[in-house]
């Protein structure tokens, strides 16, 4: 891997968007004469037409829930909820569940609409995992304190035409096994950072379990967690409950010698004034063993005080770009052609930040700018 790549891969996975501050400015008033007619597409050639199926819309303004309302989709799969606040500030979720499958869609009014058409698109559920796969996987090692904090990233795939449902019950939650992460022992869980949903998430036998159905195409999902090490000697174990097509190991350099028999020979990466040690290993199998020994590790250090490295802040842009989570409005993405400085750009979201948890700016110009910074970053990215 050379280290032009090494300096991509790196902004890839540290390419950072905060959760947008909540502000309890919503309108009181939740009702209207908006309409919202859903159309339920089942997308697995051959699949039967998808009806009686009930399903809930959500109403959320500021990122809190302002109300619900349920229907059942008719035989043509079709579903109206009415009397919806037109506000474009008032985002609508469509929840239902197919086959044991849970689907989520989201939508809003733009201004001056007042019906609005929305296509929920499903699929069959299977509960063989033949085409499940791990595309990428990024393991994040800073120092916090006395012990590691770890972001591990993973990009799932589905290259089959059905949603994976799992077969092993998971008892603690009554749901099916979709996918596990293993984690190293004693381990303690910080945050799920994206693609994970807290309720149908469980910690069992030193594993992360999720029993969310696997849809067709990419899932991302980052989780967060600390680990004790030993200064003198520590063993970072990864252990692929999948296979893996790209693995890489990224860890915060402190001065330590790392070394692995298993990872490509450790490369120096630079992101703002922080130095990284990457590791690389292509085709991992499945049930496959990979550690790091790190020797020579510093004692008790602070961890770096940077927005874009923090808890909670991590989100991988791989290939297909920025995923945002679960309730926030999706901005429109700003072309630029010239150049700009990555160090200041990711500076200038922070302080943007920065002003609106302070209330030195309106939510609108925040959001517009901060948008703006973001999607300058990524053009950046990709010109590489």
């Amino acid at each position: 891997m050379t280290l032009r790549k090494l300096s991509v891969t790196l902004l890839s996975i540290l390419t950072i968007m905060a959760l947008f501050p909540q502000k309890s400015s919503a309108q009181a008033q939740t009702t209207g004469d908006g309409t919202i007619q859903v159309q339920l597409v089942n997308k697995t050639p051959g699949g039967k037409g998808v009806n009686d199926v009930s399903l809930e819309l959500k109403t959320f303004a500021d990122g809190a829930e302002k109300g619900n309302a349920k229907s059942n989709a008719d035989a043509r799969g079709k579903a109206t909820f009415t009397g919806l606040n037109t506000d474009p500030a008032y985002i609508y979720q469509v929840n239902l569940n197919y086959q044991e499958a849970d689907y989520t869609s989201e939508i809003s009014f733009k201004k001056d609409e007042k019906n609005l058409n929305l296509d929920v698109l499903v699929w069959d559920a299977t509960d063989d995992d033949k085409f499940i796969k791990i595309g990428a996987a990024h393991i994040v090692v800073q120092f916090e304190g006395d012990a590691l904090k770890i972001t591990e990233y993973y990009r799932v795939d589905n290259l089959g035409d059905k949603t994976y449902i799992g077969s092993k019950n998971v008892a603690s939650l009554g749901k099916k096994e979709t996918l596990r992460f293993y984690l190293p022992k004693g381990a303690q869980m910080q945050e799920f950072a994206m693609g994970l949903l807290d309720w149908r998430v469980a910690l069992e036998n030193e594993a992360l379990v999720d029993t969310m159905g696997v849809e067709p195409g990419s899932k991302e999902i980052a989780f967060t967690y600390t680990s004790k090490f030993s200064p003198s000697n520590h063993i970072i174990p990864i252990v692929t409950n999948r296979a893996t097509d790209d693995l890489t190991l990224v860890i915060e350099e402190k001065g330590f010698k790392v070394s692995s028999q298993q990872l490509s020979p450790p490369q120096l990466a630079k992101m703002g004034n922080i130095s990284f040690i990457v590791m690389n290993k292509k085709d991992v199998k499945k049930g496959e063993t990979i550690q790091a020994t790190l020797s020579g590790l510093p004692g008790a250090n602070p961890v770096n005080n940077l927005r874009w490295i923090g808890i909670g802040l991590l989100v991988v842009a791989l290939a297909f770009g920025v995923t945002y989570p679960l309730i926030r409005r999706k901005t429109a993405t700003v072309k630029v052609n010239a150049p700009e400085d990555r160090d200041q750009l990711l500076q200038d979201v922070a302080q943007l930040d920065d002003a609106f948890e302070s209330g030195q700016m309106s939510k609108e110009e925040y959001l517009r700018l901060r948008s703006e910074k973001m999607a300058r970053l990524m053009d950046l990215s990709q010109q590489k």
